[in-house]
């Protein structure tokens, strides 16, 4: 009789262990399944993100700086670059220059040519510059040519000549002093580009 009883306890305790066996492995199955499935999602998720980055349009500047335009003056020979907001133009009888303004008017650009019947240098043509306009704000003078700039009102002018032993060529620009930011750049680009091969000829 105990030994019956310890053969059914026997079988009782393997059974017992083959059925918490079989939890564990389900259990672990089950851990491994979900670990598996959260791996995917992030790699879904991360799959996506990268393709809504590279799918996204980026934004193209369409900043663009003024087209130039140029006026030749056939009479002294010089010519000058200019942008395109200067859209009107009259031009003088005697065919010594021509006068540029903005749509609004609020900028104007005289480019004209002189002959040098009085001899003058740029030397001389700074002094009377600097006689003419007290309140000069810059000024320079350096081998054949002279430049102030003075303010008037609410405008400010500047001036440059050059000066050669047959004839002077200049331009005068005028805007409004607020905008002293954008007009400088057009200064430089006026001065840069003011081209005077026949000055030492009269015209």
């Amino acid at each position: 009789m105990n030994r019956k009883a310890n053969i059914i306890l026997l079988v009782s305790i393997c059974a017992l262990c083959t059925i918490f066996s079989g939890c564990g492995n389900n259990t672990a199955q089950t851990t491994q399944t979900t670990t598996e499935s959260q791996t995917q999602s992030a790699s879904t998720t991360k799959a996506n993100s990268t393709m809504a980055t590279a799918s996204a349009p980026t934004e193209a500047s369409t900043t663009t700086a003024p087209a130039s335009l140029q006026y030749a003056n056939e009479r002294y020979g010089f010519s000058i670059d200019y942008p395109d907001i200067f859209t009107k133009m009259g031009k003088s009888d005697n065919g010594d220059g021509a006068t540029l303004s903005t749509k609004d008017g609020s900028a104007i650009l005289t480019v004209y040519g002189s002959n040098n019947v009085l001899g003058d240098s740029a030397a001389t043509v700074y002094a009377n510059m600097l006689t003419e306009h007290s309140n000069v704000s810059e000024k320079a003078q350096k081998d054949n040519w002279a430049a102030i700039s003075w303010v008037d009102g609410d405008n400010t002018f500047y001036e440059k000549s050059v000066i050669g032993s047959g004839s002077f060529n200049s331009f005068i620009l005028q805007y409004p002093t607020s905008q002293k930011d954008i007009y400088s750049s057009i200064i430089t680009q006026l001065g840069s580009s003011f081209k005077t091969p026949a000055i030492e000829e009269s015209h």
